[in-house]
């Protein structure tokens, strides 16, 4: 269960934090209570973003503009998106420092090619680091980690999903030659809008899509969430999958067939076909619900069936994909990797950032450019 907050440092959670004594299946972890979290995103009704009137829009961006803790903008194109040129409070965090360029990404560097190769990350909160000061995210390790040889650009915003990441790449990022664009997946991205915003009651609410499903609980409320129910019941009647039904109906959502065939229609099929993206990369990100069904030897064929359809569509379309399940596998399972189902702790982002740096090593080996990779 999760319901949104006004704007500023409450801002928005997907997911619910984990305590310390998480108990799943065999014996080995047990389950406790899951903390609700909370989210503020301004996203749009259906499978496009509302269009308002011009005094709507007016008084929207006035409301928005003369709130100094609220980091985000509305936008027509992708309901919303963070605002350029701006000092605030990190999302997620009650005074971590937040900032952005001209361009919305984060930090105040502008991109220079002449100055080094340009990487790029493309995300959601998982990337963007919900709940964590800025210098402890994978793409600020990253850029400590690499120095001066690429410059590390951070486009991730809260609440958004692929459609909204790579609308928001052609509309206002590829004018610029980037070196590696790496797109960060994670399960709840095969939704195309999770919130909308309700700009005459200045107000967030669930999709209506999200809602049909049951919200971000993972409770049955209609014939819509039917199939939720058949695959929540179908990882219940196994203990070694019994950790997959804990998940919440958004990220379940990403077992569903029919759901990936509509997004690689829908979205993946842009990426395969966008001749700007063509140093894209893939990079998935499990829930840790999927880690510790693998710990319970789960088949990786049903514990991973999101990152399997993915990595087949890059298959097929040549595009490069990185599973980073088993680099996450291998550490120890606590708040530290991750803070809730879905969003990634300090160990987490370090980890992220060692997978990027390697990838950008192999990447760059024998480049034409001058650039050495520690």
């Amino acid at each position: 269960m999760q319901r949104a907050l006004h704007s500023g440092q409450n801002g928005f959670k997907k997911g619910a934090r984990i305590s310390q004594k998480l108990a799943l299946a065999l014996g080995s972890f047990f389950l406790a209570g899951l903390c609700a979290a909370l989210i503020l995103i301004v996203k749009n009704q259906g499978n496009s973003v509302r269009q308002i009137t011009d005094a709507q829009r007016k008084d929207l961006e006035e409301r928005l503009d003369s709130d100094p803790d609220n980091i985000y903008q509305y936008d027509e194109n992708l309901g919303y998106r963070l605002k350029p040129n701006f000092t605030g409070i990190r999302h997620g965090t009650e005074r971590a420092n937040h900032e952005t360029n001209s361009r919305g990404l984060l930090g105040t560097n502008e991109p220079d090619q002449a100055v080094a190769p340009l990487v790029l990350i493309l995300g959601d909160s998982v990337s963007y680091g919900d709940m964590l000061p800025y210098n402890q995210i994978f793409s600020s390790v990253l850029q400590a980690e690499v120095g001066s040889n690429f410059s590390v650009y951070n486009a991730s915003c809260s609440g958004w999903s692929t459609h909204q990441e790579i609308q928001y790449f052609k509309r206002y990022l590829a004018d610029l030659s980037w070196d590696a664009v790496y797109l960060i997946f994670c399960l709840n991205d095969v939704i195309k809008y999770e919130w909308t915003f309700d700009p005459q009651k200045g107000k967030p609410q669930m999709s209506e899509e999200v809602q049909a499903d049951g919200g971000f609980s993972s409770v049955t409320r209609s014939i819509a969430s039917l199939e939720l129910s058949r695959i929540r019941r179908h990882f219940r009647n196994s203990q070694a999958l019994l950790p997959l039904s804990f998940q919440n109906n958004s990220l379940l959502k990403a077992w569903v067939r029919e759901v990936w065939d509509q997004f690689e229609k829908d979205e993946l099929m842009q990426i395969a076909n966008d001749p700007q993206l063509t140093n894209l990369v893939v990079v998935a990100v499990p829930s840790v619900m999927q880690l510790l069904a693998l710990k319970g030897n789960a088949p990786p064929q049903e514990a991973l069936f999101p990152q399997r359809q993915l990595e087949a569509f890059c298959a097929t379309n040549t595009i490069p994909f990185i599973d980073t399940t088993p680099y996450l596998l291998k550490q120890p399972i606590g708040t530290n990797l991750f803070l809730d189902q879905m969003h990634l702790g300090g160990l987490g982002h370090r980890v992220m950032a060692n997978i990027l740096r390697e990838d950008l090593g192999k990447r760059f080996a024998n480049s034409a450019r001058d650039v050495c990779v520690p």
